[in-house]
């Protein structure tokens, strides 16, 4: 872990834009870690708390509810060989991070991560927090369907694309006062990236290139390099390390 204490906290927001189901109006879930300021007696996460979204408002309390069962089961699917068996003893896991810490005041780089397909926002949330201890600010979704009947992450990119969008226009601003234009590093899943290798001349994809300084894909080791003229690196794991010391686009938290 690097020199930062590690802060977590979420909210719901709703893109009116945009339907979800027969409603107007799609909820949008936001998580982040950041680097933060601990007082007192404060103890950090369990894994558990990770998997149990809570909401402050009623309006946002049945999407919660259903959002932990979903962050559950695809816990036991994904994640644990033996099943629900495991589930108890993961919930219990300790983690590095304080839930609603005060952030620390500075300017700092931006990932934003997107889960794999039939993943969970909390899936890399070790990684996030090592981020977050380096001085990053980490923000995940959960890019739900848009048919209110399924949580389970799909292959639908343009929804992807515009729920990015919204977290980097109306959301992230609204924790963060951005010093400039919002620009950030994206860890994202194949997906996306096949779009704009396949499609580069998609418009969501074109918005894509213009808002990050990379993008890099966590399970094939791929790097869309064309985004600065970089060469590819060897393995994710060297990409990482660059970002995680190439501080270049920032957002300021204000303590």
């Amino acid at each position: 872990m690097g020199p930062h204490t590690v802060g977590f906290r979420t909210a719901f927001a709703t893109d009116y834009s945009r339907r979800y189901g027969a409603q107007t109006g799609r909820p949008i879930f936001v998580s982040s870690w950041y680097p933060a300021r601990v007082l007192g007696d404060s103890s950090t996460l369990c894994y558990g708390d990770y998997l149990a979204v809570t909401a402050e408002t009623e309006a946002y309390a049945a999407f919660a509810e259903r959002l932990t069962a979903y962050n559950r089961e695809a816990t036991i699917q994904y994640g644990l060989e033996q099943g629900a068996s495991l589930l108890a003893q993961r919930e219990l896991l300790p983690m590095r991070a304080f839930r609603n810490a005060e952030p620390v005041a500075g300017s700092f780089p931006v990932v934003v991560y997107h889960p794999g397909l039939g993943g969970s926002y909390e899936e890399n949330s070790i990684l996030c927090e090592y981020l977050a201890s380096f001085g990053y600010i980490v923000v995940s979704s959960t890019f739900q369907p848009e048919e209110a009947s399924s949580l389970n992450l799909d292959w639908d990119l343009t929804r992807s694309f515009h729920d990015l969008g919204f977290l980097l226009n109306t959301m992230i601003p609204c924790w963060f006062a951005a010093t400039g234009p919002l620009q950030h590093n994206d860890f994202t899943s194949q997906g996306i990236l096949d779009t704009i290798e396949r499609h580069p001349d998609h418009t969501e994809a074109t918005r894509i290139r213009q808002r990050y300084n990379a993008i890099c894909d966590l399970t094939h080791h791929f790097l869309d390099h064309t985004l600065k003229g970089q060469p590819e690196p060897t393995c994710a794991d060297e990409q990482l390390i660059a970002l995680i010391h190439r501080p270049e686009r920032q957002v300021h938290s204000a303590a």
